[in-house]
């Protein structure tokens, strides 16, 4: 019953694309005519001078490249699955675990991998549940439909239940394209979940047979660590852009998210059949990972980590390692863009303040957190764990700031030049750029407006900690 802008009305792209084989792109690319290429553009083809046309050069002979396409524009339904394990003591708080069941050809990496992690951990749940376990918190595992296709499946769910989620939804994590490589284990996604991971890691054993002492925390650690010059630094939480289900919400809606995958040493180029028809089994089983074992390593981090946040009477989330994965971005944030602001009279001191309040509010609530009921141990614990779940939504764009119905968390979303590639303050730094490009009056009081968000963010996080309504005012203390 939802009212939908007709097809009519829809901008469709206008440029045909066509994945085409190295060979293919050779041939074409060695005959091009016209100038050079400049440098950045230049891949590394032998025997090609990247030229950019238009046309073919007049001496190899070459006057045609025939595309055909035979897509038809179509209205579709969709099927989202979706299963449901009640909650014994907290039914009203759910941990999600979800992967698309869509995909470009055969798809056995994307995302027919984590597809496969999903129906195993629906089995393992459900001999549990038949042998008597029941989850203190809701579990939800949900296979989507149309992630190919814009991310479509998970956003119309979201949609329908908005409300619900956001008073209730304690977690989210995306498995997607589980495995391309067996190099490491990746985290996209909140800082908040940092904890929870550490513990569900450290349970379960290393992928790699030949470190059979090492736990899959152990091994992360020691190939993704978030500062290479420091041995013992702990393994990196990369920040989440866009690309697969979390963005409705993580980016949407300030629900707290992860996307775990296990990837080679370069996660963009170590698989080079994604999207293609040669992702398929035998690629995967052969020669990616072989008796999948990254892939059985996922399924028990991913399984581990539910119950972690379905089960522990206390949620295992930290609010100070928020505040140092920002500091963390924050410091090159303003190395790079400081002077620029500073030219245009945009003081950022205020940011700088409110950051380092809201730090030492996050230290304090775990060290001295103070609850509306001491008399109760369940409704002070019950506090706690709501508070630390409302702490990710207040990161959201006040209501009202029509900048984006998908992107709505101001601390942390994807790069606008690069939605797989996530930055800190994606509004604020989108409104430079913009600035940059067109210096105006207007682009610059933008660029105002979009850091008085931030900083906003920062003390509405702050009060959601210290239940700043319940505090007496200053002069009554």
């Amino acid at each position: 019953d939802m009212y939908r802008l007709p097809l009519e009305k829809i901008s469709m792209a206008s440029i045909p694309a066509q994945v085409i084989s190295y060979d293919d792109a050779w041939k074409i690319l060695i005959d091009m005519g016209g100038l050079a290429a400049p440098e950045s553009w230049k891949g590394s083809l032998v025997n090609v001078s990247y030229n950019i046309g238009p046309g073919f050069d007049e001496a190899s002979g070459a006057s045609m490249v025939k595309v055909q396409t035979f897509n038809e524009l179509q209205e579709r339904e969709i099927q989202n699955v979706i299963a449901t394990i009640p909650g014994k003591t907290e039914p009203d708080r759910y941990v999600i675990i979800g992967s698309h069941h869509d995909s470009w050809s055969y798809g056995s990496s994307d995302p027919g991998i984590g597809t496969a992690v999903l129906m195993e951990l629906a089995r393992s749940f459900g001999l549990m549940r038949k042998q008597g376990w029941q989850p203190e918190r809701t579990m939800v595992l949900a296979s989507w439909d149309a992630e190919e296709f814009g991310i479509v499946g998970s956003e119309e769910w979201t949609q329908a239940h908005d409300k619900e989620l956001y008073s209730r939804a304690v977690a989210y994590i995306n498995i997607d394209a589980a495995v391309t490589g067996n190099h490491s284990l990746v985290a996209l996604g909140s800082p908040l979940l940092r904890q929870a991971l550490v513990e569900a890691t450290s349970l379960v054993p290393c992928h790699d047979p030949t470190h059979p002492d090492m736990s899959a925390y152990e091994m992360w650690k020691l190939r993704q660590p978030q500062d290479k010059n420091r041995p013992q630094s702990e393994p990196e939480i990369k920040i989440a852009g866009s690309g697969s289900d979390f963005v409705s919400f993580f980016a949407g809606r300030g629900i707290s998210s992860v996307h775990l995958q296990f990837v080679g040493e370069n996660m963009i180029t170590d698989y080079p059949l994604y999207h293609t028809e040669y992702d398929v089994f035998d690629a995967m089983a052969n020669y990616t990972d072989h008796n999948f074992e990254s892939a059985k390593t996922i399924a028990r981090i991913v399984g581990t980590l539910a119950l972690k946040l379905t089960d522990s009477l206390e949620l295992p989330l930290r609010a100070n390692h928020y505040a140092e994965h920002i500091e963390r971005h924050l410091k090159p944030f303003l190395a790079h863009y400081k002077n620029v602001l500073n030219d245009f009279k945009i003081d950022v001191g205020p940011l700088e303040k409110a950051f380092d309040s809201f730090s030492q509010s996050c230290m304090s609530f775990h060290n001295n957190f103070d609850t509306v009921d001491n008399d109760n141990l369940l409704l002070a614990m019950r506090e706690y764990n709501d508070r630390l779940l409302q702490l990710e939504r207040a990161f959201l764009l006040p209501y009202g700031v029509a900048v984006s119905p998908y992107y709505r968390h101001v601390l942390y979303g994807p790069d606008p030049y690069n939605n797989y590639q996530g930055i800190i303050f994606p509004h604020l730094v989108t409104s430079l750029k913009i600035a940059q490009e067109n210096s105006n009056a207007d682009n610059w009081d933008a660029v105002r407006e979009h850091l008085s968000y931030v900083i906003y963010a920062f003390k509405s996080a702050e009060q959601v900690l210290q239940s700043s309504l319940l505090k007496k005012p200053n002069d009554e203390l």
